[in-house]
């Protein structure tokens, strides 16, 4: 199994703002089983999060139930198509965690990427962890109320790298999050928006250890990630006449995370983004493109 490159965006790495989805020292696993789905390049995005963190945390969350999170979850804006099948009984978490994509009917030998999953989970805080070859993978993360989003820390437990990542459902016929066979128009719009600069500093924005918040903007993988949240293609709308991107609104996960974001362009050029907290407080802030 060949070592997982350093495909990590190197002026990102070298400001020190965030450490990576991917990871930077070449001793994550890199698997090609479902090759095609993973969202390339380790554009995952740290939100603060350091070994044992929770992005922001999500206070409060201890009276409430557990939402029902059994079943299939893709991750995203990370290198490899990683995926879960959780089981929760009396807040003790179980099943199967996998590096190379989950093993359905058709693709049961993706089975050998996978490896027994436990855990725990209080309220909508979720922790869990499993081995992936020499290392092993550890989330802390807050699941949206209604089971269908999960956001926070994501990480190898050695302490080489440590990011914030959101979960999404995954079907049960496919082996991570399904994207369209045709470019979608937030797709086609990311692409284009991204030539004018991909990596954005939010000005006025600070994650929880005080690093400046960044916004990334993946075209090839159809999402927009950074210290605001996570947000799949699905989950977006391009207005073309305001020249506009829309993410969410989505379901409360950690409270640090925005439920809605709003992108504004000039052509190629992020300029600011409004964004709406789980509080309902709303706020906006200028991007500066960074090189």
């Amino acid at each position: 199994m060949e070592q997982r490159g350093r495909a990590v965006t190197a002026t990102m790495l070298a400001m020190s703002l965030f450490v990576l989805g991917c990871g930077s020292t070449g001793s994550t696993p890199h698997v090609d089983a479902a090759a095609g789905m993973g969202t390339g390049g380790g554009a995952g995005t740290a939100t603060g999060g350091s070994a044992g963190n929770a992005t922001g945390g999500s206070a409060g969350t201890r009276g409430e139930p557990v939402p029902p999170v059994n079943g299939r979850w893709g991750m995203f804006s990370f290198e490899d198509p990683v995926g879960i099948e959780l089981s929760v009984s009396n807040g003790v978490l179980s099943g199967l965690g996998c590096y190379g994509g989950l093993p359905t009917t058709l693709l049961p030998e993706l089975a050998r990427y996978c490896r027994p999953l436990a855990g725990t989970a209080e309220g909508r805080h979720l922790q869990f962890s499993f081995l992936a070859e020499q290392i092993t993978y550890a989330a802390d993360v807050y699941a949206s109320s209604d089971g269908q989003r999960m956001a926070g820390d994501f990480r190898d437990t050695s302490g080489s790298w440590h990011s914030s990542f959101t979960w999404l459902r995954a079907a049960d016929d496919y082996p991570w999050l399904r994207k369209s066979s045709e470019p979608s128009a937030v797709g086609l719009a990311l692409e284009a928006l991204s030539s004018g600069g991909s990596v954005y500093e939010l000005e006025g924005l600070v994650d929880h250890f005080g690093r400046p918040g960044i916004l990334f903007l993946y075209g090839a993988g159809g999402t927009v990630v950074g210290t605001l949240g996570a947000f799949w293609e699905t989950e977006m709308t391009w207005n073309d006449a305001e020249q506009t991107l829309v993410a969410g609104p989505v379901p409360e996960t950690a409270l640090d995370l925005a439920t809605q974001l709003t992108l504004h362009f000039n052509g190629p050029f992020l300029l600011s983004v409004d964004a709406i907290f789980p509080s309902g407080e709303a706020r906006t802030f200028v991007a500066r493109s960074l090189p």
